[in-house]
């Protein structure tokens, strides 16, 4: 790999100390710590620096206000404060990695934890050493880690772009105008900030990056500056007029970014008086007011089919899991005040030419704020300096996978995918591809229907369900216009709906598995039709306390198996096909001599569900809730059960939670980064809470002190990236 070695010429307001290249260096008096470590090449994915593998040179660390980077060996090394975090600004993934986000290891030189591709990692008290091994154009999969080798491309870029505000107390803060912080509301006279990040995935420096910023109507560009630990190899940024046809702006940088290295640009935008009035809120999702940043100077060889080019939909996941060179983030726009309306400040041409720094920097700042030139306007794309040409041909496509996945029951090793590998997608069986599904029970806490549940839940969750969850008996029809209703609310993304049914009247299961029970499963055969979405479907869930092992009642676990599949089989011959059919034990340990045989087959089950609490001080975080072996009893714990039993079925919570009351500390159950839990156990992908006082009082709004504790705590646990890596939008 050709490597590009930065002369101190490069760097804006920089001087070299010891070796290495260091900017912005704090003076004040501060109790510091000796940091080194290595970037490398981490070729075969284990974590771990092997003999042949290559450091990786010009990647910028940071820690507070003191940056360097890694040197020729990718060695680096500095002074930082005590539990201050060191982040490392890589255009790389980290190795063993399957998510966005993921916790450090499990190889020993795997330090750094990730979220999307920002890697950090607090600093000890102590002379610490942090290495990270890294790979380029990782996207994912599984098992985790994978085996296999991931190709390189010399050509291959993407673009993130986020919120840097909004920030502070809720109605008072710019960009914060409701109590829900989520929202991101915005009002007339607000400067929304929003941090533009250029990753090189390639393994050949970009020479004079280039863009366009795709902005909301009734907003105006203020601003586009150096940010906290950019690239030093990069210089002036140039920023043009609006694009005649498509009104996008064009940007572009001059110098060199180096193979994973990134760049880090703040976007400041004003919201004008013209701008229109949000009429609903998210919280996750595609917002309205999308603003948009894209990469067109690179011809990417991996498949990214919108560089360069102007024509393609701007991406909206927030991630860089999957080939496309461009990124969304949104906001909602609300009325402001008087005042503020009146104080209008955004100018009326759309481009503000920023002059040029003529002073050194401070040394208790990083960087300087990069010379902005205006660019006269143009009706093409900016030109650019670009990369030499390819032997091959960029594909106009995404790459195929090298596999069709089935579409009817998931293959032996891990959760189906319906699309190109690396794009996150839901499954013909409504498995993520990314993530784990989070949804809820809906019940009210005192009155009322699920309507008011949903609106208790989402008040301390902070959060719109991805799943919510009903119960049904006897000849209903299902889904009801209002669950439909709450299933999909204008401005909101798209819940899938989990429905637990169980056939009325007093029926056995053996009478029910001899037809009994026909005419209630032609209703819900009824009701299932109308729908034009899948929905889970849990035929008559937690059976084992209801075994009676007697031949001659009609509840013993054979008449339960046969129960089941001949509602399957009713459904199927009444024309549903949007059913994906859930098998829902307690999980329990005290049962688990029934589990083998009440298990339906493989052939009749997609999903496999179970209903763990922590109800007493036995179970003290997620992994205990997930998974908790019984040596003495010869239980491995219900997942390593499972996925022994029914090798490859996606895992869910039907119900979870802990109970506020009989465990000590529920708060701390949910606490600590739920993405390292759940990557040991990938098969599980969906969690539903049980937002309930009965039988187990799990509720996130009780008001005692430890209630409200945990009410915090479950916001927190809710609000982490593994349960908002996407939305069930494209849901089938």
């Amino acid at each position: 790999m050709r490597r590009l070695q930065l002369s101190t010429g490069l760097a804006i307001g920089s001087l070299v100390l010891g070796g290495a290249l260091v900017f912005g260096v704090n003076t004040g008096a501060q109790a510091l710590t000796s940091a080194s470590g290595t970037v490398y090449h981490d070729e075969n994915q284990n974590g771990v620096r092997d003999n042949g593998e290559d450091g990786i040179a010009d990647v910028v660390v940071q820690s507070g206000s003191r940056v360097t980077m890694t040197d020729a060996n990718g060695r680096w090394s500095m002074n930082v404060a005590t539990g201050r975090y060191i982040e490392l600004r890589s255009g790389w993934y980290r190795t063993q990695c399957d998510q966005p986000t993921c916790g450090k290891g499990p190889g020993r030189d795997q330090d750094f934890a990730s979220q999307y591709q920002n890697l950090r990692i607090k600093a000890r008290g102590s002379v610490g050493r942090y290495d990270v091994g890294l790979v380029p154009d990782w996207p994912g999969g599984y098992p985790m880690p994978s085996p296999r080798r991931i190709d390189a491309h010399a050509a291959d870029v993407s673009a993130r772009i986020s919120f840097v505000n909004p920030t502070g107390s809720a109605g008072d803060s710019n960009c914060f105008r409701t109590t829900t912080k989520k929202h991101r509301a915005c009002a007339t006279g607000d400067r929304p900030v929003f941090r533009v990040q250029i990753y090189n995935e390639g393994t050949e420096p970009i020479v004079n990056p280039a863009g366009d910023i795709d902005l909301p109507p009734g907003t105006r560009f203020v601003s586009m500056t150096d940010s906290t630990g950019n690239h030093p190899g990069l210089g002036v940024l140039a920023v043009g007029a609006p694009h005649p046809e498509i009104g996008t702006i064009p940007f572009s940088i001059t110098g060199v970014l180096p193979p994973a290295a990134m760049a880090m640009y703040d976007l400041t935008l004003a919201i004008g008086a013209d701008a229109p009035i949000t009429t609903s809120f998210q919280t996750k999702g595609s917002y309205p007011n999308p603003v948009g940043v894209r990469i067109t100077s690179v011809a990417d060889e991996d498949g990214d089919v919108c560089a360069p080019g102007l024509v393609c939909a701007w991406g909206v996941t927030n991630r860089q899991v999957f080939p496309d060179n461009s990124d969304t983030v949104g906001f909602a726009i609300v009325p402001g005040d008087d005042d503020v309306v009146a104080d209008v400040v955004a100018p009326a041409n759309p481009v503000v030419t920023l002059p040029p720094t003529t002073t050194t920097p401070p040394t208790t700042t990083p960087t300087t704020t990069i010379p902005v030139v205006t660019l006269p306007p143009t009706t093409t794309t900016i030109p650019v300096v670009t990369l030499p040409p390819t032997t091959t041909t960029p594909p106009t496509t995404a790459p195929p996978t090298t596999t069709t996945p089935p579409t009817t029951t998931p293959p032996t090793t891990a959760p189906p995918t319906t699309v190109p590998s690396g794009r996150c997608t839901v499954s013909e069986l409504l498995v993520p591809s990314c993530g784990v599904w989070l949804g809820s029970s809906t019940p009210a806490r005192d009155s009322g229907g699920v309507a008011t549940g949903l609106a208790e839940y989402e008040e301390v969750a902070q959060n719109t369900p991805d799943i919510l969850h009903f119960y049904k008996t006897g000849a209903k029809k299902f889904p009801t216009a209002a669950e439909q209703a709450l299933a999909e609310r204008p401005g909101q993304q798209r819940s899938l709906m989990l429905f637990n049914w169980k056939p009325g009247n007093g029926l056995t299961w053996r009478q029910v598995a001899g037809g009994a029970a026909d005419d209630q499963i032609a209703t819900v055969a009824a009701g299932l039709k109308a729908y034009p979405h899948k929905v889970f479907l849990n035929i008559f869930h937690e059976p084992e306390d209801n075994v009676k092992t007697a031949a001659s009642s009609g509840m013993n676990v054979a008449d339960y198996k046969a129960m089941y599949r001949h509602v399957v089989d009713e459904l199927e011959s009444h024309g549903v096909g949007n059913a994906v059919y859930v098998w829902n034990p307690m999980g329990y340990y005290g049962w688990r001599d029934y589990l083998d045989g009440l298990y339906p087959g493989d052939d009749y089950v997609d999903w496999v569900c179970y209903d763990p609490y922590a109800k007493d001080d036995t179970k003290r975080d997620l992994e205990d809730i997930i998974n908790k072996p019984r040596p003495g009893l010869d239980w491995p714990g219900f997942y390593e059960w499972v996925t022994d039993r029914a090798p490859g079925k996606p895992v869910m919570f039907c119900e979870f939670g802990v109970d506020t009351l009989t465990n000590s500390d529920p708060a701390s159950v949910l606490s600590g980064d739920a993405a390292a839990t759940l990557a040991e156990y990938p098969m599980l992908k969906a969690l539903v809470y049980w937002n309930s006082i009965h039988k187990v009082n799990a509720r996130i709004d009780n008001t005692t002190a430890k209630g409200r504790a945990y009410g915090d705590a479950y916001r927190e646990f809710a609000n982490q990236p593994v349960f908002n890596a996407m939305t069930p939008d494209g849901a089938p």
